[in-house]
């Protein structure tokens, strides 16, 4: 991906690339890292032990599975741990969230992390579904390990994270959505493939179309229809993987999208490469 300027943006480079990750350690008395900010986003997920960091003159301790995005211009240090940890830690500058190339991404997803975030809106536990889903989206982006070649997913991994956080810092993990949610979520995964629409979901939690719509937007940060494409994504993301006896289009039917070229301009809007694209990355990993 290029910059407006038409300048080469290295991949996976620390100091200069638009995308970095890696794997910090701390033993008992080291993983300290000094107070400091960046022009990007970052990301911390704890994949092992405990680890306190410093955000504004704050303390938050990332439990194992905790996740934690520090928005640019943030400070932010880690304290020297009292017990062996481990963490994934990645940057990603805005543009890559919001570009030319990614337009589809709205500006609210870029504007939803900034300074004057709360800290506990950048701060996400426990075990809901969608905080389940961002960590097997960042395990992905962890076996991509830099490797150049694995550019395109990477950078469709991050965005599909960024979007996650959004969804969650937008109060998808208040009390009492779970039941709703998962109403909504069994109706589309028994529906997805068929003509469905959010008055059909309406119809059969026998509520209005409108507070179907509320309700989504509070709760998840998005659209019926936005939803229903996310389940038809996921179900061609592995027949793409597994099923390569089938073409695109045969695929684009299958998750209910009969139209070839839309379906492709779907994919590529939601995962940043086309169909086939993800294929040919993905194929080697079966």
């Amino acid at each position: 991906m290029k910059r407006s300027n038409n300048v080469r943006v290295k991949f996976g480079h620390k100091d200069d690339g638009d995308f970095f990750g890696e794997m910090q350690y701390g033993n008992a008395g080291k993983g300290f890292y000094p107070r400091h900010t960046h022009d990007s986003y970052e990301v911390a997920y704890q994949t092992k032990g405990q680890r306190t960091y410093m955000i504004n003159d704050n303390s938050v301790v990332l439990q194992t599975g905790d996740v934690m995005i520090i928005p640019p211009g943030v400070e932010h240090s880690s304290l020297a741990c009292e017990a062996p940890y481990e963490a994934y830690v990645f940057g990603y500058v805005p543009e890559l969230i919001y570009s030319y190339e990614l337009s589809f991404r709205n500006i609210k997803y870029l504007l939803a992390f900034g300074r004057e975030t709360p800290l506990e809106r950048c701060v996400f536990r426990g075990d809901s579904a969608l905080l389940c889903e961002m960590r097997q989206e960042i395990e992905k982006l962890i076996s991509y390990d830099n490797q150049p070649d694995m550019e395109l997913p990477a950078r469709a991994n991050i965005i599909r994270i960024h979007y996650l956080a959004y969804c969650l810092s937008s109060g998808s993990q208040s009390e009492g959505s779970s039941e709703f949610i998962s109403a909504v979520n069994r109706c589309i995964e028994d529906h997805f493939d068929e003509d469905i629409s959010p008055y059909f979901i309406a119809d059969q939690l026998h509520i209005s179309h409108s507070y179907l719509c509320h309700r989504l937007r509070t709760e998840l940060g998005c659209t019926p229809n936005e939803l229903i494409m996310r389940y038809r994504l996921g179900y061609a993301e592995n027949l793409l993987i597994y099923r390569l006896d089938l073409s695109v289009t045969q695929i684009g039917d299958r998750a209910g999208i009969s139209d070839t070229s839309y379906f492709i301009k779907c994919f590529k809007h939601s995962r940043g490469m086309t169909p086939l694209q993800f294929r040919k990355m993905n194929s080697r990993k079966i």
